[in-house]
């Protein structure tokens, strides 16, 4: 009876050995452990990709909850048709544009290895963007001469919202961040502009294609990033 007993206990201590072994090398476990090591992401908005817009972040984890992030903002679009003022004449159309976006997240979920999981943020945004417009304008000291003329007209976007999203993290590393969210913009440019020569003489002032105006608008982020 003594040999059935003190087998059945070194068995059993064999099983909870083996068992602990299985659990420290299981793949979750394994997981997680590299997961808790990650503070920095880098991320592409490919939302903002499809306006014609480059919007790079870099966030970086404060407390095992909190993290604070920078993006910056860009954008080139250049266009030429033969439509406009004279549309027998090319034209051409730029708009540039630049700005920055800090933000702070919090991830609620304890224990998720952030950034991991959902998370609830604040965010302010400015933003400058130029129209700049090149084409034949009639000179208005000789209605029948054709000059080269351009307008342009700077305006500024500032918004403050929050956002409701979850971050992916793919084989530790790829990173899908989903976010929807609301913000308040203001949004600021002259009434007016001047269309001049290329020298700078003033030919006409035409009425400005934005107006001054704040409103209320949804936001959105598809982003693809990298953490380490």
């Amino acid at each position: 009876m003594k040999k059935i007993i003190l087998t059945t206990a070194v068995f059993m201590q064999v099983f909870a050995l083996l068992a602990q072994t299985t659990i420290n090398k299981s793949p979750e476990k394994k997981k997680n452990v590299e997961l808790s090591e990650v503070k920095n992401v880098i991320r592409l908005n490919l939302a903002e990709v499809f306006a014609q817009t480059v919007s790079i972040h870099y966030e970086r984890m404060i407390t095992d909850n909190v993290s604070i992030s920078l993006g910056v903002i860009g954008k080139y679009n250049s266009t030429s048709s033969r439509s406009g003022f004279n549309s027998q004449y090319s034209k051409s159309e730029v708009t540039s544009g630049f700005g920055m976006m800090p933000e702070v997240r919090f991830y609620p979920i304890p224990n998720y290895f952030a950034p991991r999981g959902m998370y609830i943020s604040g965010f302010y945004n400015y933003y400058s963007e130029t129209f700049e417009e090149k084409a034949k304008e009639y000179d208005p000291n000789n209605t029948s001469v054709l000059v080269d003329a351009k307008g342009s007209i700077n305006t500024t976007f500032s918004s403050i919202g929050g956002t409701l999203g979850w971050v992916f993290r793919i084989q530790n590393s790829f990173v899908i961040d989903l976010g929807f969210g609301l913000a308040f913009q203001n949004t600021q440019s002259p009434e007016t502009y001047n269309y001049s020569t290329l020298s700078g003489t003033v030919i006409s002032t035409r009425n400005s294609p934005n107006t001054n105006e704040a409103s209320l608008k949804g936001v959105g982020r598809f982003s693809l990033g990298y953490a380490f």
